[in-house]
């Protein structure tokens, strides 16, 4: 008994059924996974650093740029300066004013320290702070245990020296 089916068409008969067999949103959301997968580590490895890098770049060129600072009327004044120049200003200028106990800045009275000196002190409070906190749990459940072994020592004792007489 013959079929008359030539290879091609039943190449093409096993590829449809299988085809049909699977199941197209397993395939489809496979597919998706290994191309999103595949996108995401390019941009990891050559997107990424590439466009820091040049954005690395511009930020300098334009933190190194010189212009010149002009008056309230658009005068210039003469003087070239930089951005970093500027921003370096700002921020000593910042961590010098003088500030209150809460950290904020005026020329009254209660303004004593430096806005660094006061920042410093609360980092080194908040970190003693947390330190007391974690290391009182410890010393706490610690004595608490070396009480309880005083307690069944004491116990010990006494019920020893009750039962000697």
């Amino acid at each position: 008994m013959e079929l008359n089916i030539t290879q091609e068409q039943l190449v093409e008969i096993a590829a449809n059924k299988l085809v049909e067999q699977v199941d197209e949103d397993s395939v489809y959301s496979r597919a998706m996974e290994i191309v999103q997968s595949k996108i995401t580590s390019l941009i990891e490895k050559k997107l990424t650093p590439a466009v820091d890098q040049f954005l690395r770049d511009e930020l300098e060129k334009i933190a190194d740029a010189e212009f010149e600072r002009v008056t309230e009327r658009g005068e210039p004044t003469g003087q070239k300066i930089t951005i970093r120049k500027i921003l370096q200003e700002q921020s000593k200028h910042y961590w010098s004013q003088k500030v209150n106990g809460e950290g904020r800045s005026g020329d009254g009275y209660g303004y004593r320290e430096e806005r660094a000196k006061w920042f410093a002190e609360q980092v080194m409070k908040s970190t003693f702070e947390q330190a007391i906190q974690t290391n009182a749990k410890i010393v706490v459940d610690e004595f608490a245990k070396q009480l309880q072994q005083a307690g069944v020592n004491l116990v010990h004792e006494n019920i020893g020296r009750l039962f000697k007489k």
